[in-house]
């Protein structure tokens, strides 16, 4: 008996069952269950959407939105003011760092010139006792007395003696 029981209490179940979703599915779509679980959150985002333009929210989100565009389009163009004298000034300096090189190529070959002048000097001056040798034995052969031709005398010794001996000196030269 309690298997026939149990078989009659299914079968009630099972037909229970069957006229519960007879009768859901003779209601209206709009009173089911699952419809009205898809429906509420539209009708929720339509609210807020509502709200919100009543409200001005959008109004001003975009209004705040435009006016840190404005801000950002000028600070761009300062920027770009910036760059523009940056670049300047990379030029400027630029020039000032070639002139300055220039100038210091000019005076290394300046340099050079004063040690080969120094050097020069030096080979005059160690050739000075020899020039005046040589000044003193013409002056005293010459006869001269007066100190206009001593003078006189003694640059030309210079000069020849110099043609004569020193490859540096200018106008004449060692082979003369």
């Amino acid at each position: 008996m309690s298997d026939q029981s149990s078989d009659l209490s299914f079968e009630a179940l099972q037909r229970r069952k069957l006229s519960l979703e007879i009768q859901n599915l003779q209601r209206p779509y709009w009173q089911r269950a699952a419809y009205l679980a898809a429906l509420i959150p539209i009708i929720l985002s339509v609210t807020g959407l509502a709200a919100g333009w009543a409200t001005g929210f959008f109004k001003r989100e975009r209004a705040e939105r435009l006016a840190r565009i404005e801000e950002l389009a000028r600070r761009e163009e300062d920027l770009r003011k910036v760059v523009q004298l940056l670049e300047a000034q990379k030029t400027r300096l630029q020039m000032e760092h070639d002139e300055a090189e220039g100038q210091l190529e000019a005076t290394k070959v300046q340099l050079r010139e004063m040690k080969i002048q120094k050097h020069r000097a030096f080979i005059v001056l160690g050739q000075i006792p020899e020039v005046l040798t040589a000044l003193h034995s013409q002056l005293l052969t010459s006869g001269k007395t007066d100190k206009i031709a001593d003078l006189e005398a003694y640059e030309e010794t210079i000069e020849a003696f110099l043609a004569k001996h020193s490859p540096y000196h200018e106008g004449t030269s060692a082979n003369e």
